[in-house]
């Protein structure tokens, strides 16, 4: 009898276990079709929004838009770190990137824009992008961008507790519309990340 009761004891401590993993890889699974289905349910107002700036979008990381028709070239610094991006169309510059990295480190800071006229020669606007990171993780918590027209527009970003993900408010001073999203994904500052889009054009004075 003893023998029975401690193999019905194993056998219902086994079937608890694989009940539990199941339980947990369900959630888990669930979890992720969530954050995706938010991903994917963002109504495009609200997406064109978001990364309709011309410099770079936010939603759901951060990556630099690249003009139509380019490709894209890099230059590097002694550290090994992307110093400037050119697109070029038919071999002529059509935008220029560069990054500015805090001192001795591997994060941006700054990022400049310049569009230049069909001749690859005249400078016809400019925009620029401060980035803001937390203090012990190092994840981007506020983006502050000037568009090549001038426009301010800022976004900040709370991260939930251990994760990579979180909520963005992000404000526009023309017209002061201000949404909240969730599901951004950190950028980590350093991998320069391209989304191959249509930027404004803009013709010379």
């Amino acid at each position: 009898m003893y023998t029975s009761a401690l193999l019905s004891a194993v056998v219902s401590a086994v079937f608890s276990a694989l009940w539990l993993s199941c339980a947990f890889t369900s959630t888990a699974f669930a979890t992720l079709s969530v954050f995706g289905e938010s991903s994917a349910l963002l109504d495009p107002q609200t997406l064109a929004l978001l990364n309709d700036n011309g410099l770079i979008s936010l939603y759901p990381t951060v990556e630099i838009i690249q003009p139509r028709n380019t490709q894209p070239a890099y230059r590097f610094d002694h550290l090994g770190r992307v110093e400037f991006v050119t697109f070029l169309r038919n071999g002529r510059m059509v935008r220029k990137v560069a990054m500015a990295y805090f001192k001795n480190e591997m994060q941006i800071e700054y990022l400049f824009f310049e569009d230049f006229s069909s001749d690859g020669l005249g400078s016809l606007a400019n925009g620029h992008v401060s980035v803001e990171y937390s203090t012990i993780r190092k994840l981007p918590v506020a983006y502050n961008i000037t568009t090549m027209h001038g426009n301010r527009e800022y976004a900040t970003i709370k991260y939930r507790h251990l994760s990579r993900a979180g909520e963005m408010t992000f404000r526009r001073d023309s017209d002061g519309v201000k949404v909240k999203v969730d599901g951004v994904r950190a950028w980590n500052g350093r991998i320069i990340m391209l989304k191959y889009d249509h930027p404004p054009e803009y013709t010379a004075a």
